[in-house]
């Protein structure tokens, strides 16, 4: 899934590059901006353009700051109004990243390890778990449990 057309990869590259040389908030908001804009991020290439950010964060940039600007990221398009899709997705594009680097789709790792990678999206689908369960503790207490 990362590996979406280039139209669409080069405006995430200009803030990816600002991750790779450390400035944290500028490639945040400057990625939050890329993929707010359906018009240069569709809404049917999303996910893809999320996964390839992620991927390129952590191919390209210190693993701390990678992992700080995705969780912030998944907080933006997926934590901050929970539903049980939005988590579905956030969920799967973990797993999709994790198993990318697990399974050597590119020919690099980066300048990361891969499993320091893995480590860090193990530790972000971790959060996520401290997320779902709440969720569904919620919804379970609202429409009942299972019969």
């Amino acid at each position: 899934m990362p590996f979406i057309e280039g139209q669409y990869r080069s405006p995430l590259d200009w803030f990816i590059r600002d991750a790779e040389a450390g400035k944290v908030w500028e490639a945040l908001t400057g990625l939050q901006k890329i993929l707010s804009d359906k018009s240069k991020v569709p809404s049917e290439i999303f996910d893809g353009a999320l996964n390839y950010t992620m991927c390129q964060l952590y191919r390209k940039s210190n693993i701390v700051i990678a992992e700080s600007i995705i969780l912030m990221l998944f907080n933006k398009y997926y934590y901050d109004e929970p539903r049980y899709t939005k988590l579905k997705d956030a969920i799967g594009t973990l797993y999709e990243v994790r198993s990318a680097f697990r399974n050597h789709l590119f020919d690099s790792c980066g300048i990361n390890k891969e499993d320091d990678v893995v480590s860090s999206i193990d530790r972000l689908i971790r959060h996520q778990d401290s997320i779902y369960v709440p969720y569904e503790i919620t919804k379970k207490k609202k429409n009942g449990d299972l019969e």
